[in-house]
């Protein structure tokens, strides 16, 4: 059987869960966390009491088969859907979205709602060592300064708590994946299809490999301290200039944390860099160490390491990637149809 652990089963564990256990306790009447219901999209245009904020957290708002959905569930689930999208979405943004997500995130919490009792039903079981494996891939992702108990605590949440969290998604992955069952290898000609289809989507732009070391300054720096700190920006320039090896003098002088990799950003297109930097890096020659040039970021040292004219990928490059699309777009129509139709089959009464 194909496997889909990874995207079934943790497809939102690692993003969302401590942010869903964290909402699992009833809100405490003082705590910062306490939602907001005089936010745009919320029930009221007047700031809310707290015990009319925790009466509205407790109110039903949707029945699935008998089971109750309140508004501190779809809370949690919201903020869980909103922590996903901060990685990709400004915060004004996700202000707007607000109403868009949440509506979103009660359409998912019913899902998890049928989905579980599909599980309960079936008697769907979760290895132990499953549940060990994804505590400690978000006790990796909390970073070397931060321990998994000292976050528990934060959130006030036990680690049985998270456990329980994680084997109920887990126990939801289990069981659609034996229910998807294998999924065929898409074919040569459907893969050609796929690329034949619209060939402009593997269009590569203009990219360009650069390196950096920045001196930063802040908005209280007077001139003269902008003018000590664009000194020295210069001076290490001209130190690497002189033969000094860009990557060493990075990491020992770069306020940047690409000073770990000697400065290196990566390859990156038009659009993602702030202006003035996009400019000297996409002008500059290969090679090259360029003009100190000032960003509202600070003083940069830039060295361009590659550049990529624009190009369409070829099909022979794109294969393995299309494949991979294909074969995860007919799993998602598999699971879309089983969850259709735990839908149609189920009373679903909206307060």
């Amino acid at each position: 059987m194909t496997n889909i652990s990874t995207s079934l089963k943790t497809l939102t564990i690692l993003a969302a869960v401590l942010v869903a256990v964290s909402c699992s306790k009833a809100p405490a009447p003082s705590s910062s966390d306490e939602v907001n219901l005089s936010e745009a999209g919320s029930l009221y245009n007047s700031p809310a009491s707290p015990e009319a904020s925790l009466r509205a957290l407790a109110d039903v708002i949707a029945v699935v088969d008998g089971v109750e959905i309140t508004r501190g569930q779809l809370e949690q689930e919201t903020r869980a859907l909103l922590a996903q999208l901060s990685q990709r979405f400004p915060p004004e943004q996700l202000v707007q979205m607000r109403d868009q997500v949440s509506a979103q995130a009660l359409d998912q919490a019913i899902n998890k709602t049928l989905l579980s009792a599909a599980v309960e039903q079936a008697d769907t079981q979760v290895d132990q060592k499953e549940i060990d494996d994804v505590l400690a891939k978000i006790t990796a992702s909390l970073g070397p300064d931060t321990s998994l108990a000292d976050r528990l605590a934060q959130l006030q949440v036990t680690e049985e708590t998270l456990r329980e969290n994680i084997r109920k998604d887990l126990a939801i992955g289990n069981y659609l994946e034996a229910q998807v069952g294998e999924i065929a290898e898409p074919t040569t000609e459907e893969i050609t299809a796929f690329y034949n289809e619209d060939p402009s989507r593997f269009e590569m732009p203009e990219m360009v490999n650069a390196r950096h070391i920045l001196v930063a300054f802040s908005d209280t720096d007077d001139e003269a301290a902008k003018a000590d700190k664009k000194e020295k920006a210069e001076t290490l320039r001209q130190r690497v200039v002189e033969g000094e090896d860009f990557a060493a003098v990075a990491e020992a002088e770069s306020d940047d944390a690409s000073k770990s990799r000697g400065g290196e950003l990566g390859s990156f297109p038009r659009g993602v860099m702030v202006p003035p930097f996009e400019e000297a890096a996409f002008s500059q020659e290969i090679n090259e160490v360029g003009p100190v040039v000032e960003s509202p970021f600070g003083y940069h040292v830039i060295q361009v390491i590659e550049k990529q004219a624009p190009r369409t990928l070829s099909i022979e490059e794109t294969s393995d990637r299309i494949a991979q699309f294909l074969t995860a777009q007919k799993r998602r129509e598999k699971v879309d149809n089983l969850v259709k139709g735990l839908r149609d089959s189920a009373n679903i009464e909206m307060k």
